[in-house]
Parts: C-alpha cells; structure tokens; sequence
C-alpha cells in the first residue's frame, strides 16, 4: 500500500503549462468575440494560439513523458480492474477470477464489458450498466448475449 507521503505524477509541466493556457485562451476568445470591432484581431490571434496548442498537445501526446501519452491512459474498459469482462465461453471474469455467476449473480451497480470479436481478434467491447438487482442468467444466455455483440459488430462492419 502506498504512503501517504508518496508522490504520484499525474501530468507533466508541459501538460499542466497546456490545459492552463488553453483555459486563458479560451476564456480570451470568448470575451473578445463578444466585444468584437478592434478586439477581432486578438480574437484571431487568439484562435491559432489554441490550434498550435492542440497540434503540441497531439504530438506531446505520442512523444511526450510517460505521464503525457495517450497510450498511458487510453486502456479501454478491459483494463480497468472494476470491470468484469464475459468471454465467449459464457465466462464472467472479475478482478482476474471467474465469477460463478449461477451462485452469486451478475456484480450489481458495476460494469460488464461483452467483447466484440471478428475472427479471433477483439475488436471492441460494449460496456454494459450492470441492474441494481441481482440476476441470474444462465450460461447459454451469456453465450448469447456474446453472440449477439459479435452479430451487431458484423454488421457495422459491412457496412
């Protein structure tokens, strides 16, 4: 378990110096669009200082430190320990385990990610809102309800 005193880095100096000026930035366009006459110029000047801003923050966001990558904080439902995940098998996985769903039930007010395979490669999930009662389904209706998100993904596909 971690310190209190332990330090976790959330966003690096050049991410911090970005959502800051943008916020100024922002807050300039606005004011200044709404004065319009002689503000317009520090209006325009205002909009390209956002879009470098953006353009910094897409390449810092590839080449940055560790804390700035999208790849650091972009994981998707799967990844995230609170989610449990229902495999084609009918499987519900939860916090690394199977959960033998036909004794205590689908994880109520949790999530439930169904993944959407084409083949053998997980292309997407969709994360479903658990009910606030307990249900019980069965094991070919979880194999169903796999099927079905691979069915809806087939078809978004060919389209």
């Amino acid at each position: 378990m971690a310190n209190s005193n332990d330090k976790i880095r959330v966003w690096d100096i050049p991410v911090r110096l970005f959502h800051w000026a943008l916020v100024i930035l922002i807050t300039t366009s606005y004011f200044s669009g709404r004065a319009g006459g002689d503000w317009m110029q520090l209006h325009f000047y205002s909009g390209y200082s956002i879009l470098t801003l953006l353009l910094f923050r897409i390449a810092w966001g590839f080449v940055g430190s560790t804390t700035a990558r999208f790849s650091h904080f972009v994981k998707g439902p799967v990844h995230d320990s609170r989610v449990a995940v229902l495999n084609a098998d009918g499987v519900l996985i939860h916090g690394g385990r199977p959960v033998d769903v036909d004794r205590v039930g689908l994880p109520t007010n949790e999530y439930v990610a169904v993944p959407v395979q084409q083949g053998s490669q997980v292309i997407g999930h969709f994360l479903l809102t658990a009910a606030s009662h307990v249900a019980y389904p069965s094991r070919e209706q979880r194999r169903v309800a796999v099927l079905l998100a691979d069915q809806v993904a087939a078809v978004d596909v060919v389209r």
